[in-house]
């Protein structure tokens, strides 16, 4: 009986510490896909996700992956959405399950991904009676490839080689902005009102799935 026991405590404190162990690297990963969400996927190029990363390490914690997904959504719109997971399997059949819910579904490798090119993205706030021309200018010189105004703000969308050039010339004017990586098309399509609207709820159940960092489209 005493051997039992010693046994049964062996295999309590064993759980016990699975489960500590279990929750601290639910903890790991959700702090790296939450760092992820920045637009950033590059542990170089993202501070919080080098961080986040490295604790990972110190706890022995198993290598989590990056997955991308090609789809398509309601009214034929493409998807490209991307994550971080320690269980592939499990996310997609999960994203497989949510597209399909919403009027969605996988894309073969490579359908989609060729009208996606990943571009820096700079959001500059500007206020009434700014004049922005002269902004845009300087943007461009620095070699943005494109500028569209959005609420009292500017969109400069650059080559990722030429984002510090971009970011060079805003500190030289004084100028604060906030970046990220975006996937970006020029082959849009434009929906009607029941796709959109589906395609909004499809968006919502995929940025709610913790192992989604990002979902672009090409919708209009």
């Amino acid at each position: 009986m005493s051997g039992h026991s010693k046994w049964a405590q062996i295999k309590h404190k064993k759980a016990a510490t699975d489960a500590k162990k279990g929750k601290l690297f639910s903890q790991l990963s959700r702090a790296i896909t939450l760092a992820a969400k920045t637009g950033r996927t590059d542990p170089e190029m993202n501070a919080a996700l080098r961080l986040a990363v490295e604790k990972a390490r110190q706890a022995n914690m198993p290598a989590s992956n990056i997955v991308r997904y090609e789809a398509y959504g309601p009214g034929g719109a493409a998807l490209l959405i991307e994550g971080i997971t320690d269980n592939t399997n499990r996310t997609s059949n999960e994203v497989k399950r949510i597209l399909q819910t919403h009027g969605g579904k996988l894309a073969a490798p490579g359908s989609v991904g060729w009208m996606f090119n990943k571009k820096e993205v700079f959001t500059v706030s500007t206020k009434d009676g700014d004049t922005t021309e002269a902004l845009e200018l300087a943007f461009i010189d620095a070699g943005a490839e494109d500028i569209t105004k959005e609420d009292k703000a500017l969109r400069v969308i650059v080559a990722p080689e030429r984002a510090e050039e971009v970011r060079t010339a805003m500190e030289r004017l004084h100028i604060t902005a906030e970046s990220s990586a975006e996937w970006i098309t020029q082959n849009t399509v434009l929906l009607n009102a029941a796709d959109q609207h589906a395609m909004l709820q499809l968006y919502e159940a995929l940025e709610e799935h913790e192992d989604i960092t990002h979902v672009s489209s090409n919708e209009k």
